[in-house]
């Protein structure tokens, strides 16, 4: 069983991360609770529920470094987001980020993370990604983070048998089982079989 917890009680140095300057004018809270920074072009609004939204605006400030021009490669887009969500969920607990797809086209790349722990991935219950880094060239034009601490608890958690659950997962045409968490934002996450 994991807990789960948002690691964002302090965002300056996610602002400092993103090249924004901590101590803008251009800062407000929404009644919903969400944070937005603007400056120039760009825009970033962090809920409070640990998600982040970021939009360049056209402007080329965040860029991934593993690129050798300026239309890098799956790879070179790949391992400069990674490097990139690797440095911004340092908080992550038991969890850490592993690339889940890498999409391109002649125009853009996106790469898209997922978490897992000790192996086991997390996959969100609204089909949203960990993380999902957007580039046009080597710009990252939009990039959204879901900021979670997953802390393992110790206790033990309770699977449907291996056969029932077989069964239940027939009913889908071409469903694969797999152990992972579902991440629908409770406090507590039990491992399960996931179908898909």
């Amino acid at each position: 069983v994991l807990h789960v917890s948002n690691p964002l009680a302090e965002t300056d140095w996610l602002l400092s991360a993103l090249q924004f300057n901590p101590r803008t004018n251009s800062r407000y809270t929404e009644s919903s609770g969400a944070e937005v920074v603007g400056e120039g072009e760009r825009s970033l609004r962090i809920h409070p529920d640990g998600s982040v939204f970021y939009r360049s605006g056209g402007e080329a400030v965040l860029t991934v470094d593993a690129a050798v021009s300026d239309a890098p490669t799956a790879w070179e887009a790949a391992a400069g987001a990674s490097a990139l969500v690797s440095s911004l969920f340092t908080s992550s607990g038991n969890a850490a980020p592993y690339l889940q797809s890498v999409y391109q086209n002649s125009s853009s790349t996106v790469v898209r993370f997922g978490y897992q722990v000790n192996g086991v991935p997390i996959r969100f219950s609204d089909g949203s990604y960990a993380a999902e880094v957007t580039l046009t060239g080597s710009t990252i034009s939009t990039l959204s983070l879901h900021f979670r601490q997953y802390t393992a608890t110790g206790e033990k958690s309770l699977l449907l048998p291996l056969r029932q659950a077989l069964a239940i997962a027939a009913k889908s045409d071409g469903a694969e089982l797999s152990l992972g968490y579902a991440d629908n934002g409770a406090a507590a996450l039990s491992a399960c079989w996931l179908a898909g």
